[in-house]
């Protein structure tokens, strides 16, 4: 018939429009009709929010999480799609049989905002869509590429100030950062969270250092972190080798947890001669990095016939009489 074909649905907004096509066959008056019902539960599904780990001047590079929803087959691949009003005014396909959750988006344009989607397939179809990506935008020429002076560079980024907020604790490991920028510069490629251990051992540690490369990016999450310690942390832009201010620092405290290691080297002495009541019981504390927080006490008991337990707060020995 002659009304079989590639049929498209297009959907339009303010911001843009995404379309989806498919080939629809008309058959013959008299034909056999088939009713096909798509099983919307057997379509995975939408993956999480993707999240820009890294930008370039062309590329992009996105992770994201599978959909909590699996469908009645398991997910073989994933399609994403991006948008730019520099570029079109539609949603852009720019990669599909994508096999993992970290891809890299090549060929776009250098000094462009981009929005990303990311959809699932099964073998039964195509999921919804994600949410939208936050704005992203893919870096310019370097400065200094074409010319510009060093001292510049280095003058605009220290007139940046970075105002750092009051650190939010995630979870016992995990600790979320934001700032804000009161002077921004064309001079950000993006921003180093600067952080280390104040409570605790080694104390203070080492600073350590995690990169935020988006430069429209003003928050980052410092994971793996131990529970139950403070840590300091402060915010600094940078382009290239050159550093701005830093930002004023703050503090957080992870939660604690119980110790996930027991106490180690127990040992067990009777004082005295072989007529003694009393007995020596001696430990060295959990692993340091098992403590989850600070050891505030130790319980033992002397017997199970006995049921009775002892509290005994550091230091790390106790001394019980009246032993039967």
């Amino acid at each position: 018939a002659t009304d079989s074909g590639i049929y498209t649905c297009v959907a339009t907004s303010s911001s843009g429009e995404t379309s989806w096509s498919a080939f629809l066959e008309v058959r013959e008056s008299g034909a056999a009709t088939v009713n096909v019902k798509v099983d919307m539960e057997a379509l995975p599904g939408s993956p999480s929010k993707p999240q820009v780990a890294d930008v370039t001047r062309n590329t992009v590079t996105l992770t994201w999480l599978a959909g909590k929803h699996v469908g009645s087959s398991p997910v073989t691949s994933y399609v994403i799609e991006a948008f730019s009003q520099s570029v079109s005014n539609s949603w852009q396909t720019v990669a599909d049989h994508v096999k993992d959750t970290l891809y890299t988006v090549r060929g776009l344009r250098p000094n462009t905002i981009y929005l990303f989607m990311v959809r699932a397939v099964n073998a039964q179809g195509v999921s919804d869509p994600s949410q939208m990506s936050d704005p992203v935008r893919t870096q310019d020429i370097s400065p200094p590429a074409q010319g510009v002076d060093h001292r510049q560079v280095q003058r605009e980024l220290g007139e940046v100030i970075v105002r750092l907020h009051n650190p939010l604790v995630l979870t016992p490991s995990s600790i979320q950062v934001t700032w804000t920028v009161d002077r921004q510069s064309q001079f950000i490629q993006g921003y180093r969270v600067v952080f280390r251990q104040v409570s605790g051992l080694p104390s203070p540690s080492s600073w350590k250092v995690q990169e935020v490369k988006v430069p429209t990016e003003r928050s980052a999450v410092l994971n793996n972190l131990k529970k139950g310690i403070t840590y300091e942390m402060k915010v600094r832009p940078y382009f290239n080798e050159f550093q701005g201010i830093d930002s004023e620092s703050k503090t957080a405290r992870t939660t604690e947890e119980a110790p996930s290691a027991p106490p180690q080297s127990v040992t067990v002495m009777m004082v005295g001669n072989h007529n003694s009541t009393s007995i020596s019981v001696s430990w060295d504390p959990p692993p340091l990095e098992q403590q989850n927080g600070i050891i505030q006490e130790y319980k033992f008991s002397l017997s199970p016939s006995l049921r009775q337990v002892l509290t005994v707060c550091p230091p790390l020995a106790c001394h019980r009489d009246g032993m039967r």
